[in-house]
Order: C-alpha cells, then structure tokens, then sequence
C-alpha cells in the first residue's frame, strides 16, 4: 500500500503540523486498547514512527498543565493558559503567520477548519489522523513514508504522487495552488501512470484464433468488411 518516496520525505521536511491537542486526544473508538490514554507524549511518539514524522510539530493545549508538555528540536508544546483557548491560539497563528500554505492542521473542530482553510492552511480532521498514526505504527519501519497535503485533480495526484496521501484525506482539501517550492517538487516528481500497455497479439497467437474458426466463415467475414 505504500511506497517510498524520496521526495515526499524531503516536502515532509518543510510541512508544519498544528495540532489541536485535546481535539485529537478526546476522540473516541479510534485507538486500540493498547494506545488508549496515551497523552501528549504518547502522541509524539505515536508521530514520530509514522509517514509525518519529518515535520516540525507544535501541539496547542488548553490550560496551563506544563508537567504534561513535550520538547524537542521539532516539537514545540504550547499551553494557552487560563484566558484563552486553544482554537483561539490556532486561528490566530495562521492568520499571523506567513507560511499558513506550509502548514497542516489537525483538528476536528468546525470553527477552527472553517476559519483557518480561510487563511490559507491546509486541515485533517482528527479522527483521520489518529487513523493514519495507528496504521503507521503497525507497518515495518522500512515501509514507512512521510506524506501530508492540496486540491484540483492536478494538484491531488500531485500530492497522491509525492506523498502517496490516501484519497479519502485529499477529498476534505481545499482547491489551493501548492506553495511554490513544494510546486517546483511536485513538477519534477515522476506521475505513474495506472494504465497498464495493451499486449500486442503475435503472429502465432493470431494463427492460433484463426484456427478456432471454420475457414468459410472467416471468408464470409472478410467479404463483409471487404465488399
């Protein structure tokens, strides 16, 4: 199901993930029993073994609980405090930052996607993300890729191809340009294509099927064809 890609491993390195923290970690039925109330630390590792793990990574999380945070030279914890929320700090991050096109969103929160798709940023609901770590984490580590996001059909089967993103999750993006140094990637990554080439038939299997039928009636054929 998956394939490595050199590419999607150098793009993943650029990507930006801003996780609504107790979003992802309050959903239910998704992680097995042996991954349930794993934490914020647990998350991390969690994203750390999979497709994602090339990207730099700020986890937002409401109140003011910095025992439970994680740090290290990509991942940043933000506790917002007793004043403001977590939603609040995403949406304001994008709108203030620059590189809003660079980066993914993991929330399944409808004011937080609806506001911050506006601002540029790419979304992928919870739910899915948990989906895609749990799937990761069962893979061998030799067989897991970095992929995040897009999306008209040029722009999807440019992320499908760079970091082979599974549909479901390219059917939620926004019809967005990709940005212009992950579009320089894209234009150079080779697009397979599906379509398998039509076999010629041989001389001998022509022959062959010729044989299978009365000659008069392949005479009559070619005088229908032939006048």
């Amino acid at each position: 199901m998956f394939t490595i890609n050199q590419k999607g491993g150098i793009l993943a390195n650029l990507m930006h993930l801003l996780i609504d923290t107790w979003n992802v970690l309050h959903q239910t039925g998704i992680l097995p029993p042996e991954n349930a109330g794993i934490g914020i630390k647990g998350l991390t590792r969690l994203v750390a073994t999979s497709r994602l793990q090339g990207c730099l990574m700020t986890l937002v999380c409401d109140g003011t609980n910095v025992k439970e945070g994680v740090s290290s030279p990509r991942v940043t914890c933000v506790f917002t405090g007793p004043h403001k929320s977590a939603d609040d700090e995403i949406i304001e991050r994008i709108r203030a930052s620059s590189g809003a096109r660079d980066t993914l969103v993991i929330t399944s929160d409808q004011a937080i996607i609806k506001a911050v798709k506006a601002a540029g940023a790419q979304c992928m609901k919870s739910e899915h993300f948990l989906k895609l770590l749990i799937e990761d984490s069962r893979l061998p580590e030799s067989k897991r890729t970095h992929r995040p996001s897009g999306l008209s059909q040029k722009h999807a089967d440019a992320w499908k191809t760079i970091f082979d993103v599974d549909c479901s999750l390219v059917d939620e993006m926004e019809d967005v340009q990709l940005p212009n140094h992950l579009k320089r990637e894209a234009d150079d990554a080779p697009i397979e294509s599906t379509k398998q080439p039509k076999k010629k038939k041989s001389s001998t299997q022509k022959d062959h099927q010729d044989d299978l039928m009365p000659k008069s009636l392949i005479e009559e054929a070619r005088k229908l064809i032939d006048p």
